[in-house]
């Protein structure tokens, strides 16, 4: 994965307000190393395990395999059918070609840990 392709996150401050924070791949990295300082562990060593944790799930899904990770949810390619649909520029009736999709499930234990 490049720079260009940084993995962007929503995370939800609760508070008096609502605020949102989009961390990309690099902000991450960072996260990581910050957190792993008493390992010393560097930067572009976190870097290609991030990305190449992606990369396997990505890998992992492309051959129709669901990827779960216990405590945080799964992953699985979806088939979704063709259907009819609006072009909204013209109002014109159109049909959707069916396509794959990745969706993402949320675990129970983290769900129960955001409420």
């Amino acid at each position: 994965m490049t720079q260009a392709q940084s993995i962007k996150l929503t995370l939800t401050c609760k508070g008096n307000y609502l605020k949102k924070y989009f961390m990309s791949k690099s902000d991450y990295v960072e996260k990581v190393a910050q957190d792993n300082r008493p390992h010393n562990l560097p930067k572009q060593a976190i870097k290609e395990m991030v990305s190449e944790t992606f990369a396997f799930i990505l890998k992992s899904l492309s051959e129709d395999h669901k990827f779960t990770y216990p405590g945080f949810g799964s992953f699985r390619l979806q088939n979704r059918k063709a259907r009819k649909g609006t072009n909204p520029n013209t109002g014109e009736q159109i049909t959707i070609a069916s396509r794959k999709a990745i969706s993402f499930t949320v675990s129970k234990k983290l769900k129960k840990k955001l409420r």
